[in-house]
């Protein structure tokens, strides 16, 4: 693998993150363009919705399950504040889904107050989508730099693999559809290069056969010619 397939440390964090600013940007603008006057479209809306929600909780439980613990093996108490805001955040998920459940029966009943109903649920994302941004922020700057000093590359790698054979294909793939598009080719490659040991041969090829969907022909390309040089 050339250098530019080369991170210096193993990173739990960042492209995980990635997707998910992805999928919560382009969830909080279809919320936004949200048309209470239409129950198809705003039954897709919503459905984006229930899906992104779905998405954070699942990777609320990895981080719960397999990253805040390995700090806690050494660094006792140095996740708590983290632990406290997936608390917060675990309430907030299921508030979004009981008003996305307010705004489809307004929308479905022809309510009069179905605009600001579903005005209501934008605002309430928006916070919410704000809150996890500085959350993730926090994770990055701080938590992952202690899992550096804590760890090495070699136990970082195998809390990955721990991971990766925890989720389930499905589960994957719907990472996939927010995450690929939102990396820079070498990210990409990195990504795929460090799955690739871990993964069978026939999920990883369903997973990149669903990916060249998602991103250009020329990063696919791109993507090629780094997983060949690897």
């Amino acid at each position: 693998m050339n250098n530019t397939t080369t991170l210096p440390r193993q990173d739990l964090y960042a492209l995980p993150h990635k997707g998910l600013r992805h999928a919560m940007s382009d969830t909080q603008l279809r919320i936004g363009m949200l048309d209470p006057d239409d129950p198809a479209a705003t039954a897709g809306a919503i459905a984006q919705l229930r899906d992104l929600l779905a998405i954070l909780s699942h990777h609320q439980t990895i981080e719960d399950r397999f990253v805040l613990p390995a700090i806690e093996a050494r660094r006792p108490g140095a996740s708590a504040d983290n632990a406290r805001d997936h608390h917060h955040h675990t309430r907030a998920i299921a508030a979004l889904g009981d008003r996305a459940t307010a705004v489809v029966r307004a929308v479905e009943a022809a309510s009069p107050d179905r605009h600001p109903i579903a005005h209501r649920l934008y605002l309430e994302l928006s916070t919410f989508v704000g809150e996890n941004l500085t959350h993730m922020a926090i994770e990055e700057s701080e938590l992952n730099p202690l899992l550096w000093a804590l760890y090495d590359d070699d136990e970082l790698r195998a809390i990955q693999g721990q991971i990766l054979a925890w989720e389930t294909p499905a589960q994957m793939a719907g990472s996939v559809r927010w995450l690929m598009p939102a990396l820079n080719p070498t990210e990409r490659a990195l990504l795929v290069v460090g799955a690739r040991p871990l993964l069978p041969p026939e999920v990883l090829d369903q997973l990149l056969g669903y990916a060249r969907t998602l991103i250009s022909p020329a990063d696919w390309a791109k993507l090629s010619s780094a997983l060949d040089a690897a």
